[in-house]
């Protein structure tokens, strides 16, 4: 299963984009194989444990997230971590800037 977390709604990723929080959350509570959402108040490490894959797509560049270490961030992450706040606050900027 596989979830990609846009942030933002233009994307030629696919046309059934989820937009909001709840039509999000209705998608993984039902295990829909194939999710992308620009929702990123959904954004947790829990989804690793139902067994989604999860993406971060930001400026055309693509993201897998794991625990532990990742292309886009110097931090370890682990299940503690709100990796929301996280990419909201810029804590992943330096991989996804538009000049690299």
């Amino acid at each position: 299963m596989k979830i990609i977390f846009n942030k933002s709604l233009t994307s030629n990723l696919m046309d059934n984009i989820h937009v909001t929080h709840n039509s999000t959350m209705s998608a993984i509570k039902n295990n829909e194989p194939f999710i992308v959402t620009t929702a990123i108040t959904a954004l947790n490490l829990d989804l690793l444990k139902k067994g989604y894959r999860i993406f971060l797509h930001e400026n055309d560049k693509v993201a897998e997230l794991t625990l532990g270490e990742n292309v886009f961030t110097d931090k370890f992450l682990r299940e503690g971590h709100n990796v929301a706040k996280l990419w909201i606050g810029g804590a992943f900027s330096t991989y996804f800037d538009d000049e690299k």
